[in-house]
Parts: C-alpha cells; structure tokens; sequence
C-alpha cells in the first residue's frame, strides 16, 4: 500500500457535559438526522472496484464502470482474491470490521502503484 487517505467529514468532536446534562445531550443526538456526505461527481470513473459488502457496493457504482461485490470475510481469502484478479480499488466499509480487516489484507503484502492508477484515470 503506498498511500491511505482518512476522510476528515464527520469525525467526532468531544465535549465534557456535567452528569444533569447527560439526558438532554443523549436524547437531542439520538434525534437528530445524520449529516450525508456530498461528494462530487466526476465525469471520469475507473474501470472496475470491488466492493466488500452490499453497503460499499452502493457507492462503488458511483465511482466505477463494473462493479465487483466480494462477500468474503477472511482477510487472508481477500487478499488471495485480490493478489490474484488485481482489481483497481477495493472498497471497504467504516464499521468496525472494515475497519479492522482492510490494514490485515493490506498486510499480506497486495501492493499498487500509485502512479499506474493515476495514469488510469486520465
């Protein structure tokens, strides 16, 4: 892996509340809507993705021509799949599994280069 990218939008912020302010706080966030993300839309999409879980597929058809779903969960098996086939991007949810398991396929050595994916989207 040659470079990660973090997305910054919505991370959390904390703020210290006395133990009375505890409900009104917890209910007001419970109620409340959760901001989306708007992402632009870019007239160039790359190739092929693979998308690991239906929740990532739903973004990788924004962003890709062919859509590949992998509905593996050993990380090892993925990185198998991946040395294998080589697909352009994997794409990974940000719960807590996808979380955890994207630096584990990563650390079975599946390696890119940056610059023949740049040359890809142009």
């Amino acid at each position: 892996m040659l470079k990660t990218f973090e997305n910054a939008s919505g991370m959390r912020s904390c703020k210290f509340i006395k133990t009375n302010e505890f409900d009104a706080v917890f209910y007001e966030l419970l109620n409340s809507k959760r901001k989306e993300l708007e992402i632009e839309k870019s007239e160039h999409k790359l190739k092929s993705v693979w998308a690991v879980g239906d929740e990532a597929a739903q973004k990788a058809v924004e962003i890709a021509e062919n859509v590949e779903v992998i509905y593996e969960k050993d990380a090892k098996k993925i990185a198998e799949l991946a040395e294998e086939k080589k697909p352009e991007v994997i794409l990974w949810t940000a719960d807590l599994w996808g979380r955890r398991t994207a630096p584990q396929v990563a650390d079975y050595g599946i390696v890119c280069s940056f610059e023949d994916f740049l040359k890809e989207l142009n």
